[in-house]
């Protein structure tokens, strides 16, 4: 398998006692982005849109040089009060799940991966807001 074969990445960031952000987001090779934030997130509501191929083709690197198909389905959490993280990363011919109940139950390369994701949907959602403000290209006029 290569980094190639990856063809989506999900993260969902669930609930903790406090203001832990909550949102889904997922990156797809081909269909760009989804996105749900519903609680202590910005942007709170749905969105969709591109998804750079180089941003994903990165995450995709760094899943396969993390290993992370190769880490176990649950980690459990020593305390209560801890936010909730799942991956997903669906590839050619199967998916991986890890679930992560939260504080320090996963290994640090499931919480670095799971904290790059993050970075590339905020990369996603600066590279769209800067495009809505560029004028649009219009087509030449013919005489």
């Amino acid at each position: 398998m290569t980094p190639g074969d990856i063809l989506e990445i999900t993260l969902d960031r669930g609930p903790c006692f406090g203001t832990c952000p909550v949102f889904r987001f997922t990156a797809s090779r081909q269909r760009g982005y989804e996105y749900e934030g519903s609680g202590y997130v910005e942007p709170l509501g749905s969105r969709s849109g591109r998804f750079p191929h180089y941003l994903f083709d990165r995450l995709a690197e760094v899943c396969f040089d993390l290993r992370i198909l190769e880490l176990d389905d649950r980690y459990q959490c020593s305390f209560d009060d801890a936010p909730y993280v799942r991956v997903e990363v669906l590839y050619v011919g199967g998916a991986k799940v890890v679930h992560n109940e939260g504080g320090d139950g996963g290994p640090v390369r499931l919480w670095a991966f799971a904290a790059l994701i993050e970075v590339a949907m905020r990369q996603a959602f600066a590279v769209e807001e800067r495009d809505s403000r560029l004028p649009q290209k219009r087509g030449k006029r013919r005489p």
